[in-house]
């Protein structure tokens, strides 16, 4: 959280033009370097507003300098963050959101009977370190997902009667898409919402899909490093919910 005590701190070190003594300059790590990116795009947005003003030819040599500081800061926090998961040896987790912002699997957790909440619970739990490579599954849990043609690079994790289904964005990151419980008269009705959730589009766009959507923001380093600390604290609640209600 910026304060003005950081702010006056964050202008003096952009004094400096070597993004290493910068972050040599900073006392507690990533939390530190999160600070001044913020700060740092606060500074870009003041010099766009003002170069709009005048036609001051330095403001645009300012505004490349924070760029170039923002890109180095954004590079070594994504390094600190592949540290930290090489070292967990777990995989970054995050939920297909609804239009309004709510993670779908919510609505699905309330379609699932109570006596199998465990199972869900382990299920998510195993995602983190599911996989050892980009792609590779036990076929025995879990298989890529074939019954619906109009759902690709989905697979299904299977524990007893219920079912996750997920898309791994890359090597670290896996999409959770949605779970529920499969019932052998009902396997239709399950790949249909499957497909109908995977094809769901922004109300802005019809023809982009919020999969596609959530997929652009992980592209964007610095949008995917607070993408996934959001989605951290969504799937604690989310463990929470399902822990609290475990009988």
């Amino acid at each position: 959280m910026l304060d003005g005590n950081f702010n006056t701190y964050a202008a003096s070190l952009l004094e400096l033009d070597n993004v290493e003594d910068i972050i040599s300059s900073l006392p507690n790590g990533k939390e530190s370097i999160q600070d001044l990116i913020e700060f740092i795009n606060r500074e870009i947005k003041s010099n766009i507003e003002l170069k709009n003003e005048t036609d001051d030819e330095s403001i645009d040599l300012e505004i490349e300098r924070l760029n170039k500081i923002r890109d180095g800061l954004v590079k070594e926090l994504s390094e600190i963050y592949d540290e930290v998961k090489t070292e967990e040896k777990k995989k970054n987790i995050v939920f297909l959101m609804t239009n309004a912002s709510n993670p779908c699997i919510e609505k699905d957790i309330k379609d699932i009977p109570r006596e199998y909440y465990d199972d869900l619970y382990e299920m998510l739990e195993s995602l983190e370190s599911f996989g050892s490579e980009e792609g590779k599954y036990n076929n025995t849990v879990c298989k890529k997902f074939t019954n619906n043609n109009s759902v690709k690079d989905v697979f299904e994790l299977i524990s007893f009667k219920v079912r996750l289904y997920f898309s791994q964005y890359d090597k670290d990151t896996i999409i959770v898409i949605m779970a529920a419980l499969k019932n052998q008269t009902n396997s239709k009705v399950l790949y249909e919402t499957l497909g109908h959730r995977v094809s769901m589009t922004s109300g802005r766009n019809s023809h982009y899909t919020l999969l596609d959507s959530l997929k652009d923001k992980l592209s964007d380093p610095e949008t995917k490093i607070k993408l996934i600390e959001e989605h951290n604290e969504i799937k604690e609640n989310i463990m929470e919910q399902l822990k609290g209600k475990k009988k």
